[in-house]
């Protein structure tokens, strides 16, 4: 088998994480597989395996992509509006990012060992939410209501 170049790896890697972002913001991330990714890319499954050697690999296709989405949707001028701007974007039905993204820390949290990576983006972000509110009670209150919202919806 004929050896490709660091560059057409590197694109292929960026290919290959568009695909994986698209099947994640679109089905969410249970419809991530190695199977759907090769079926898109038009390859085979260990063929993929080769830029994703586990599963979790496959959340580095989200690495700098996720954090903008949420911050996007987000108010920050009030405990308040916070709230409501974070629980408008959930119910959003034109827009699912948002939905995803909680969708698939809820996810980690069922898992034996959640990603280091998730872990490290929860605790980032709370830390955010405290410095802007005071303490982590206002992001306690939205995992709280986002569970809730989940299981209804």
């Amino acid at each position: 088998m004929a050896k490709i170049t660091a560059e057409e790896r590197a694109r292929k890697q960026e290919a290959l994480n568009e695909i994986v972002l698209d099947i994640f913001w679109n089905e969410g991330w249970p419809a991530v597989s190695y199977a759907e990714v090769a079926k898109r890319f038009g390859t085979t499954k260990s063929a993929i395996q080769r830029y994703y050697p586990s599963h979790e690999h496959f959340g580095l296709a989200l690495q700098g992509k996720v954090m903008p989405i949420i911050a996007g949707h987000l108010d920050w001028s009030s405990k308040d509006k916070f709230m409501q701007s974070w629980m408008d974007a959930l119910s959003n039905k034109e827009d699912l990012r948002f939905r995803r993204v909680l969708e698939l820390l809820f996810h980690e949290t069922l898992r034996e060992t959640p990603s280091p990576q998730t872990g490290v983006g929860v605790d980032r972000f709370i830390g955010k939410i405290a410095e802007a509110f005071g303490d982590r009670s206002v992001a306690d209150e939205l995992f709280g209501k986002t569970f809730y919202f989940l299981i209804k919806n």
